[in-house]
């Protein structure tokens, strides 16, 4: 389980984007990777990073990324194969 985050609001592009912290599968590690997401276009109503309704787009972003739930087959992948990778039997894998 990974901690709560707020994640960081900004401007590029003409567009407010938020930036946060996610753990993927990567060649059979788990790594902590930063991640962006875009959040709005700049306009009237989205003036500025601190305005309510851009905060409001990334706390409800936000909230799903904090609870974002691991799937049976990202933890078949990060806890079955690894072992099995170590001792690889024909019946394992499919293979002869």
């Amino acid at each position: 389980m990974s901690r709560y985050q707020r994640g960081h609001i900004y401007e590029a592009f003409g567009a407010f984007h938020v930036r946060f912290y996610q753990t993927e599968l990567r060649d059979g590690q788990l790594s902590r990777v930063q991640k962006s997401h875009r959040l709005c276009a700049k306009d009237r109503k989205h003036h500025s990073a601190k305005s309510k309704p851009v905060q409001l787009l990334s706390d409800d972003f936000m909230h799903k990324v904090n609870t974002a739930t691991v799937t049976e087959a990202f933890a078949q992948a990060c806890w079955f194969l690894p072992s099995r990778r170590a001792h690889p039997r024909p019946a394992s894998f499919g293979g002869a």
